[in-house]
C-alpha cells in the first residue's frame, strides 16, 4: 500500500532486529488492527524520536511521526518483506486508543501541499502466513 524508503540507515542491526521481532509478535498476538499508539505504548521509549513515516502518494501525507530511527526502520522492513501490512482506518480508532497526529486527516489520494495525516492500522502480511 505504501512505498517506504530508507529502512535501516544508521540503525544497529541487532537493535533493529529485536524491535522487528517485538513488533511482529505484538501484531500477531493482538490479531492485527494495531495502531501506532498501541505500538508506542508497548515499545516504550525505544519507539520515540524525530523520524516520520510518509505515504508514497505524497510526502505531505504522514502515516506517523515522532518515531525513533529503529522503530521506523523496523516498520519499513516488515512491510517490505510483507510480514506486516498497513490498512487505512478511521481517526476514531486512534482517538479510542488515546492518540493520533494533530493534523487534518487526508481524504483521498491527493498530492497535498500542507501536511495531512492518514490513519492506518497494522495487520499481519501475506508472508507471515507462509
Amino acid at each position: 500500500m505504501h512505498g517506504l524508503a530508507g529502512a535501516g540507515e544508521g540503525v544497529g542491526v541487532e537493535r533493529r532486529d529485536g524491535m522487528r521481532d517485538k513488533i511482529l509478535r505484538f501484531v500477531a498476538e493482538r490479531g492485527g488492527a494495531v495502531t501506532f499508539v498501541e505500538l508506542e505504548r508497548f515499545l516504550g521509549a525505544d519507539s520515540q524520536g524525530d523520524q516520520v513515516l510518509a505515504s508514497e502518494d505524497s510526502a505531505a501525507v504522514l502515516l506517523w511521526s515522532g518515531m525513533s530511527a529503529g522503530f521506523r526502520a523496523a516498520i519499513v522492513e516488515l512491510i517490505g518483506e510483507e510480514l506486516i501490512a498497513m490498512h487505512e482506518t478511521r481517526s476514531l480508532v486512534y482517538a479510542i486508543d488515546g492518540g493520533g497526529l494533530d493534523l487534518p486527516v487526508a481524504r483521498g489520494r491527493y498530492r497535498y501541499v500542507h501536511p495531512r495525516w492518514r490513519p492506518v492500522v497494522l495487520d499481519l502480511g501475506e508472508a507471515a502466513y507462509g
